[in-house]
């Protein structure tokens, strides 16, 4: 229950935040973590949050501070640049990668806001609506990234099947 409760906080900070930049959308493989606790780019526990951002820069983010609201994701939010030098300004963050499938497609909110005519304020509403669920199958994928001091401390992925729900 906890974590379909973190999915919906997580869903609504993103659909109730803009997003100018295009940005790419990762697989259902990009959530998968290895043996050895690495991401497909090969990001794990003690990576730096450069190493992260490096790898990651391109896709939709999430950003957890310290109070625990979670806003869309920039890098100026936790780093400022000193010369050549990164100054991370937060002492712990999390950054969050998520992403719909939509019969194993991977979309942005914006994609899917566009593709069914529906406002971001409704779209979790007709994601979840019984008659979409009948033809459509709506997986939620969420990578959770926890930073301390700019090392990720902990690398955690969850998912939500909205047809499972359904079933239930």
């Amino acid at each position: 229950m906890k974590k379909y409760i973190i999915s919906t906080i997580l869903l609504f900070s993103l659909l109730f935040t803009g997003c100018n930049e295009a940005v790419e959308t990762m697989s259902l493989e990009d959530y998968e973590i290895s043996e050895a606790g690495t991401t497909t780019k090969e990001i794990g526990q003690g990576s730096s949050l450069e190493e992260f951002l490096n790898a990651y820069e391109n896709y939709e983010m999430l950003i957890g501070h310290e109070d625990g609201i979670y806003s869309v994701f920039h890098k100026e939010d936790i780093m400022t640049k000193e010369g050549k030098e990164l100054v991370f300004t937060e002492k712990t963050c999390s950054l969050l990668l998520p992403t719909f499938f939509v019969d194993d497609i991977a979309c942005s909110t914006d994609t899917l806001c566009e593709t069914y005519q529906v406002t971001k304020e409704n779209l979790l509403s007709f994601l979840n609506s019984e008659a979409f669920l009948k033809e459509h199958h709506v997986v939620y994928q969420i990578m959770i990234c926890d930073f301390t001091d700019g090392t990720l401390t902990q690398l955690l992925t969850s998912s939500r099947d909205y047809n499972e729900e359904l079933e239930n």
